[in-house]
């Protein structure tokens, strides 16, 4: 998607200060419109797809793993303003990711949202979790609307 801006003659300031302010509009117009990377870390490739075609209709970019260890890596490159991290993951899992970024003090520098279909005791796990540094948790499944939701609020804070 381009942008682009037309300034008539008129508009034109004729002031430095009118000139710092018309900067300043633009540059809160571009902010309001963030195309961010979301990246999603899931063994299950069908939520992937799903949440791939979620993030890219929204016009974002997206990324996506399909263990905990390939996760980790991407997660500590510190390129994507979000992360979908599937709880329950064989042989590395999402709890696992989370512990071996608080050691490394990278939880509260992502913003992750953990994906879990265990309902046993999930506001007692997201309280520890968030106290930990993660965004928050979603019960899985998802639907769409939850998910752009959460997104558009992620983006309202970046």
């Amino acid at each position: 998607m381009r942008v682009s801006f037309e300034i008539k003659s008129t508009q034109i300031p004729t002031t430095q200060q009118n000139l710092q302010k018309k900067e300043l509009y633009f540059i809160n117009v571009i902010k309001s419109w963030r195309r961010m990377k979301i990246l999603g870390v899931d063994d299950n490739p069908d939520i992937m797809s799903m949440l791939g075609m979620t993030v890219e209709t929204m016009g974002h970019e997206f990324d996506h793993v399909l263990n905990g260890r390939d996760g980790l890596e991407k997660i500590r490159s510190g390129e994507f303003d979000l992360v979908f991290l599937d709880f329950s993951m064989p042989d590395f899992t999402g709890l696992d990711v989370i512990d071996a970024l608080e050691k490394e003090g990278k939880v509260k520098q992502n913003n992750i949202v953990l994906f879990t279909a265990s309902y046993l005791n999930m506001d007692d796990m997201e309280k520890d979790l968030k106290k930990r540094g993660v965004n928050s948790v979603m019960a899985k499944p998802a639907d769409i609307e939850q998910i752009m939701a959460k997104i558009n609020e992620i983006e309202s804070t970046l």
